[in-house]
C-alpha cells in the first residue's frame, strides 16, 4: 500500500497526495507539511519549500530539489557533518513553544 503519491509539476514544484486512512486521525499531509512549514519559517533552508496545501483534496505542493535518493552513495565525513548539524539546528528548534505544538510524525516513536 503507497501512503503517498507524486507528480513533479515542472523543474521547480512537485504535487503530493497523501493517503489517509478512515479509522486513522491523524493526518500525514499536516504533520508533514505542518513541519516543513515550520522549518521553513525559522530559517532552516536546506529542506523542500512548503508552497501549498488542500486537506479535503490530501494534496500538498513542495519546491522540488534535485538530488541522489539515499543510499545511493557510501556516506562521506562531510554528509555525517551536515546530518549533525541539521539534528542539533532541529532540537534547538525543539524547544520553542510552537514546535510543542506540531503533530507527531505517523512514523515517530517514543
Amino acid at each position: 500500500m503507497n501512503l503517498y503519491s507524486h507528480i513533479i509539476l515542472d523543474s521547480d514544484q512537485v504535487a503530493k497526495q497523501y493517503f489517509q486512512q478512515p479509522a486513522n486521525s491523524s493526518s500525514r499531509l499536516e504533520a508533514e507539511f505542518g513541519g516543513l512549514d515550520f522549518l521553513w519559517h525559522h530559517g532552516e533552508r536546506r529542506i523542500a519549500k512548503p508552497l501549498a496545501s488542500d486537506r479535503e483534496l490530501g494534496v500538498a505542493v513542495y519546491q522540488f530539489i534535485e538530488g541522489a535518493p539515499a543510499g545511493s552513495h557510501l556516506p562521506q565525513a562531510e554528509d555525517i557533518v551536515q546530518a549533525v548539524s541539521f539534528l542539533r539546528r532541529l532540537r534547538g528548534l525543539a524547544e520553542l513553544p510552537k514546535a510543542q505544538a506540531l503533530p507527531a510524525a505517523a512514523e515517530a516513536c517514543f
